[in-house]
């Protein structure tokens, strides 16, 4: 099959050449059962939603979807010597909480958010040319239902829930074929991070200055911008 892309100039392109890659954390089996849990939880109240079956994760970049594969490819592959220079870290789990948007919500488990984390996946999307001007690290338990199966479901997860402290050593890219309804994401690359485990001690090393810079408090980090 044949396709016309005008960001690819408008040539031909072969329809399983153009893929989906997702750039993912994936956290460990202790945070993968419970989230399995609270899916299976989920889809009890509310019934079968798409992404129930799927594994849990946290998701580093979601715009490189339809995609000319040896493009993007080749940019994955000039990451991997930033990657396996880059730290593991320790995250912990925050409780559950949800978007909402025109349209549906989503409920996620939050990550427990810090100077040291914050500057951390800021390095992190940088090295993989993320865009993003914000980003609220989750792992998803549902996406993107309708208000009121949000309204069903946020009352049944509130409430006391276990912090779980977890390490995040790699970084996995997912792909699949845009235009196969069969497709699913499979494992492309995955990359480890081979440096030291980020501590304060490591921020301040690596990173002096944007460390204690996100260690003002805000009004400060602010007045610093402005000057």
């Amino acid at each position: 099959m044949m396709i016309i892309n005008p960001q690819h100039g408008g040539f031909d392109i072969r329809s399983d050449h153009i893929v989906d890659f997702l750039p993912v954390l994936s956290p460990p089996e202790i945070i993968e059962a419970r989230i399995r849990k609270d899916k299976l939880r989920a889809a009890a109240i509310i019934g079968k939603y798409t992404g129930m079956r799927g594994r849990s994760h946290i998701t580093m970049r979601d715009n490189l979807m339809h995609k000319n594969a040896m493009q993007i490819e080749e940019q994955i592959l000039a990451w991997r010597y930033k990657l396996t220079a880059f730290f593991p870290i320790d995250l912990c789990t925050d409780g559950i909480s949800y978007f909402s948007n025109n349209t549906g919500g989503t409920i996620y488990e939050g990550l427990h958010d810090s100077p040291l984390v914050s500057l951390w996946f800021c390095e992190l999307m940088r090295i993989i040319n993320s865009k993003k001007s914000s980003m609220v690290p989750h792992i998803t338990i549902v996406k993107q239902v309708s208000h009121k199966s949000i309204d069903k479901l946020y009352p049944e997860f509130q409430g006391e829930r276990e912090t779980v402290k977890f390490r995040i050593d790699r970084l996995t890219i997912l792909r699949r074929k845009t235009y196969d309804a069969e497709s699913y994401y499979e494992v492309f690359r995955e990359f480890k991070f081979k440096n030291e485990l980020f501590t304060e001690q490591a921020a301040l090393k690596h990173f002096p200055e944007k460390y204690k810079m996100r260690c003002l408090p805000k009004p400060e980090q602010l007045k610093l911008f402005k000057d």
